[in-house]
């Protein structure tokens, strides 16, 4: 109702505000408004963001659809948007949800080649893939993944 309110003002509507809009959408999965926004969205602002994207992402993750990750995925490069640490870690978790382990240390590789420095939420999701992988090598995969995000364990 708030959205319709802007455009009927006659002000231009902002792209946090689209993203505010945008994330109401997400959290009730209503798909067929997001698309809809989602045109709106480029049409009105141009290129998207990297917000809009992660919020995008963000629903995504809830319904674990790994096949709608990877298309935004694509989307995102296609716009010359450039993947954060939110983006990765909510493609690892969509992956790792899955039960898709591979695609998880495919995901790490591509973070590693944009040199997206990892959190400690990054090893976190990736300790749930190795604990579900149970592939010994993913354990030294691991540690050198915790030592990528300079955190100390001692």
């Amino acid at each position: 109702a708030l959205l319709q309110d802007m455009k009927y003002s006659g002000k231009k509507i902002s792209i946090e505000f689209y993203n505010r809009a945008l994330d109401a959408y997400v959290s009730r999965g209503d798909l067929t408004a997001i698309r809809g926004l989602l045109a709106e969205m480029r049409s009105n602002c141009g290129r998207l963001g990297v917000i809009t994207y992660n919020t995008l992402l963000k629903g995504l993750s809830t319904v674990r659809d790994t096949a709608a990750i990877q298309e935004l995925c694509r989307e995102l490069e296609n716009d010359g948007v450039k993947p954060d640490v939110v983006s990765y870690n909510s493609m690892l978790g969509v992956a790792v949800s899955a039960g898709n382990v591979h695609q998880a240390w495919e995901t790490i590789e591509s973070m590693e080649r944009a040199r997206t420095r990892p959190t400690g939420h990054t090893v976190v999701i990736m300790a749930t893939a190795v604990k579900r992988g149970r592939k010994p090598q993913d354990v030294s995969r691991l540690f050198k993944l915790l030592e990528a995000t300079g955190i100390s364990i001692c």
